[in-house]
């Protein structure tokens, strides 16, 4: 997880640290969607809890868009998709 500030102030920007809050290297075959609430756990053991988390589809997933919010964490994500194999069955 890495710390971002979204305003257009500049001098804000410059003044706001930009941290790399949580790192977990992990074998291609872990899926991302486990990795969520330890990553959260990690960063709030240290008060580095963020208050929005920007994902991709796995890390939103119905678990994690359920579990985060208790942490105090908005997780912000697409949806998941519908499997190309069940697109293909309902033609």
């Amino acid at each position: 997880m890495e710390t971002y500030c979204d305003s257009d102030d500049e001098s804000l920007k410059t003044k706001t640290l930009n941290l790399l809050t949580h790192v977990e290297v992990e074998s291609a075959c872990i899926d991302d969607v486990h990795a969520l609430i330890p990553a959260l756990d990690s960063t709030k053991e240290r008060e580095l809890v963020p208050a929005e988390l920007l994902a991709d589809s796995l890390y939103g997933s119905d678990d994690n868009c359920e579990r985060a919010p208790k942490m105090g964490v908005d997780v912000i994500s697409p949806a998941m998709g519908t499997p190309k194999e069940n697109i293909l069955l309902k033609k």
